[in-house]
C-alpha cells in the first residue's frame, strides 16, 4: 500500500511539477519560461556581479564572465566572447545565466533588464544556426512585466487589478503552450506582451501584489479568461470567433464599452474606417493566404452573429468563391507584401461593407439590393440586355444619371471593436472600475458563472 501510494506521489510530481507542495501545505509560486528571443544570430547579455554562467551540457561553471558578453550562433554550438576579449570559447549549450549572490541587480538582454534566470540555446540545422532566448521565472515576477504591457499603469486600479487576475489564469492555463519549441509562453500578443523588468512601474506592481496567487476558476479548474482591447458595446461568444462553446463566456451587451454612450470613456479604436481596399488589394491578401478563385468579382457579408460580428464573409471570383468564416473574416485581409512587410487584418469582425457598384433595383417583385450589376439584365435604348463588367450609365429615381461600375472596384469596410471581442473588454474593465465596480465584480460580468480563489 505505502510502496502505490509513493507511485502515485511521483507521478503527480511528474505530471504537475509546477505546483510542488510547500512545507505548510500551500502550492508554491509557479514557474514558467518565457522565449524573449528566437531566430536570432547574435546576442548582447550585460551580467553585473553576482551572477554565473553555467554550460549545462556538462554543468560547467564559466568562471569569472561578467559584464557585457556576446552570445553567437555557430554550426558547432554557441560562441561565447567576453567584450573585454578575457574569455572566447565555442561551447554546445545551453548557457544559463542565474543568480548565486545576494543581488538586487539585473541581468540585461539587450538593453532590457530581466527577472529569474536566462538561458540562451542553439536551434535549427547546422547549416542555419540561430539562438533562442528563455526567460525562467515565478509567475508573479512574470506579470510584472505583463500587467503595464497589456493595460496603462494610469487606469483605475480595479481594473489593473483584474488584469492582474485575468493574465495571472491565462499563463497558468497556458503553461506548456509552446513546449514543442521548449518554453511555454511567447512575449508577444499571441501569448501576452511581456516586457521583463524594464516594464514594471509602482501601480501595476501593487496590482499584481494585491492579488498573489488569485485566478479564475470555474468548476474548480482554471477559466479560459480571453480578453481584448475593445468589444465595441458587445462581448462575443467564443463559437462565433473560433469552434468551441464555454458557458462562461457569452455574447451580451456591454454598456461600458459601448461607442454610442456618452457617459463613458470611449477607446481610440472602439470605431474605425472607412478602410477602402481595391480589387488588386483584395485579390494579393486572397493569394497571400492561398486562396485561387480567379479574378475577384464581388464580396458579400452572408451572415452576422446577434452581436453584430461577421461570421461568413464571401469572396466571389470569376473561377469560383471563397467563405470566410468566423475570425478569418478578418484575418484574411492580412499579408505580407513584396517587401516582407506585415499588412494587418481587420481590427474586429464587427464590420460594414459598402462597395462602389451597389445599387437598389427596382424588379417586377419590388425593389432589391444589388451589390454589383454584372450579370444582371436591364432594360436599355436597344431593349433588354444582360450587364457584363465595364461602367453603367444608371438613372436614379429622383431622374438624376450617374455612372458606375458594373462590377466593384472598390470596398470600403468600417466597424466597431479591437479584437476578439471574447471575454473581458480591458477598456469596459476601466470604465466598470471609474463607475466603483471592485476587481472581481468586474470579472463577475466578464466571466459569469466563474470564481476568483487563491490558487497559491
Amino acid at each position: 500500500m505505502c510502496k502505490k501510494m509513493m507511485i502515485m506521489v511521483l507521478l503527480f510530481l511528474m505530471i504537475f511539477p509546477a505546483y510542488v507542495q510547500g512545507n505548510d501545505g500551500e502550492k508554491d509560486i509557479p514557474y514558467l519560461k518565457v522565449c524573449i528571443a528566437r531566430e536570432v544570430s547574435e546576442v548582447k547579455a550585460e551580467v553585473p556581479p553576482g551572477y554565473i554562467l553555467i554550460n549545462q551540457h556538462n554543468d560547467e561553471v564559466l568562471e569569472g564572465l561578467e559584464g557585457e558578453i556576446i552570445f553567437v550562433a555557430r554550426s558547432e554550438g554557441i560562441k561565447v566572447k567576453a567584450f573585454d576579449e578575457s574569455f572566447e570559447e565555442v561551447l554546445t549549450g545551453p548557457i544559463r545565466i542565474e543568480r548565486n549572490e545576494n543581488t538586487d541587480s539585473l541581468v540585461k538582454i539587450k538593453g532590457t533588464r530581466y527577472r529569474g534566470e536566462i538561458i540562451i540555446s542553439s536551434k535549427g540545422s547546422e547549416d542555419e544556426k540561430t539562438l533562442q532566448v528563455i526567460n525562467h521565472l515565478e509567475v508573479e515576477s512574470y506579470l510584472r512585466g505583463v500587467v503595464p504591457r497589456e493595460m496603462p499603469v494610469s487606469w483605475y486600479m480595479e481594473a489593473l487589478k483584474a488584469q492582474a487576475v485575468t493574465a495571472r489564469t491565462y499563463a497558468l492555463r497556458s503553461l506548456g503552450r509552446h513546449r514543442n519549441e521548449g518554453y511555454d509562453l511567447c512575449c508577444g500578443q499571441h501569448c501576452q506582451v511581456y516586457g521583463g523588468a524594464d516594464a514594471e512601474f509602482d501601480r501595476s506592481n501593487e496590482a499584481v501584489e494585491s492579488t498573489e496567487g488569485r485566478v479564475l476558476t470555474y468548476q474548480d479548474q482554471l477559466a479560459q479568461t480571453f480578453y481584448h482591447a475593445t468589444n465595441g458595446g458587445h462581448t462575443e461568444a467564443p463559437e462565433n470567433v473560433w469552434s468551441n462553446s464555454l458557458p462562461y463566456l457569452k455574447s451580451m451587451p456591454d454598456p461600458y464599452d459601448d461607442p454610442a454612450n456618452e457617459d463613458i470613456l470611449v477607446h481610440s479604436r472602439a470605431e474605425w474606417g472607412p478602410l477602402e481596399f481595391t480589387r488588386q488589394d483584395l485579390e494579393k491578401r486572397l493569394e497571400s493566404h492561398g486562396i485561387d478563385i480567379g479574378p475577384l468579382m464581388d464580396v458579400k457579408i452572408r451572415e452576422k452573429a446577434p452581436s453584430g460580428r461577421v461570421i461568413d464573409l464571401e469572396f466571389v471570383g470569376a473561377e469560383g468563391s471563397y467563405n470566410a468564416s468566423r475570425e478569418k473574416s478578418r484575418t484574411i485581409f492580412s499579408y505580407a507584401d513584396e517587401d516582407g512587410n506585415n499588412q494587418p487584418g481587420l481590427n474586429s469582425q464587427m464590420f460594414d461593407l459598402e462597395t462602389n457598384s451597389r445599387v437598389f433595383i427596382k424588379t417586377a417583385e419590388g425593389k432589391r439590393e444589388a451589390s454589383r450589376l454584372e450579370g444582371t439584365y436591364a432594360l436599355t435604348a436597344e431593349g433588354k440586355g444582360r450587364i457584363n463588367e465595364g461602367n453603367v450609365h444608371v438613372k436614379g429615381a429622383g431622374g438624376e444619371s450617374f455612372i458606375i461600375p458594373a462590377v466593384p472596384t472598390s470596398f470600403m469596410i468600417s466597424g466597431f471593436g479591437w479584437g476578439h471581442g471574447v471575454g473581458m473588454s480591458q477598456n469596459g474593465a476601466h470604465n466598470r472600475a471609474i463607475a466603483g465596480y471592485t476587481y472581481r465584480e468586474i470579472m463577475d460580468f466578464y466571466y459569469p458563472g466563474t470564481k476568483v480563489e487563491r490558487w497559491y
